[in-house]
């Protein structure tokens, strides 16, 4: 699984039940959200069951370019159930809008102001990566209403990682998310190992 970072690409290693969304493909993408659902559900799940996981697959995907994710993946080990969580992959490169690379305790310092929406204040612990300096954060924030009627959103946990490697000019954001009380033990250790076996080639 791979994001572009100027010709390179960060590369993630895929997780036993991820889903790996087509970010950047252009097009109708209903035909392979259908052949996926099919893939992962045939013969456990009704078709309606089917048909609303391939649509969830095509919410993903929009839902991750959106947020400008250039990789991402739904964590999804009980297709009848939904999607259990997300992982993406933003890279920043120096720009208009960025002259430097900023210091990771300066993106820190975006990441835990009030205006980043967590409930609680983040815990931050820096550290090495195999790939370069890095922080995690541990958090979590409101989910968005997913309509008028939801007026209990619930809570989202997050794990990130902001990594600013060591042999390229750019820093990268991986943001492993998802419900609060679901998998949390399995997806705070799968984002500890994503980030240990990220690579940049």
């Amino acid at each position: 699984m791979t994001a572009t970072v100027r010709g390179r690409h960060v590369v993630l290693p895929m997780p036993k039940e991820g889903i790996a969304l087509p970010i950047g493909v252009e097009g109708d993408l209903r035909a392979w959200a259908q052949s996926v659902a099919h893939a992962r559900m045939d013969g456990q799940a009704h078709p309606e069951e089917i048909a609303e996981f391939a649509e969830a697959l095509v919410e993903a995907t929009a839902d991750s370019a959106e947020r400008g994710a250039t990789l991402a993946i739904m964590f999804a080990p009980y297709p009848r159930t939904g999607e259990s969580g997300r992982i993406e992959v933003r890279d920043y490169v120096p720009g208009e809008g960025m002259p430097e690379v900023p210091e990771l305790t300066e993106v820190v310092q975006w990441f835990t102001s009030p205006i980043s929406g967590a409930t609680d204040p983040p815990e931050v612990v820096y550290g090495e990566l195999p790939i370069g300096p890095a922080v995690r954060l541990r958090f979590q924030v409101l989910a968005d209403p997913k309509g008028r009627d939801d007026v209990d959103a619930g809570i989202l946990k997050n794990a990130v990682f902001i990594v600013r490697p060591r042999d390229f000019a750019c820093l990268v954001v991986m943001n492993v998310t998802w419900a609060a009380g679901v998998f949390t033990e399995e997806l705070d250790q799968l984002a500890d190992q994503l980030a240990r076996r990220m690579q940049i080639q």
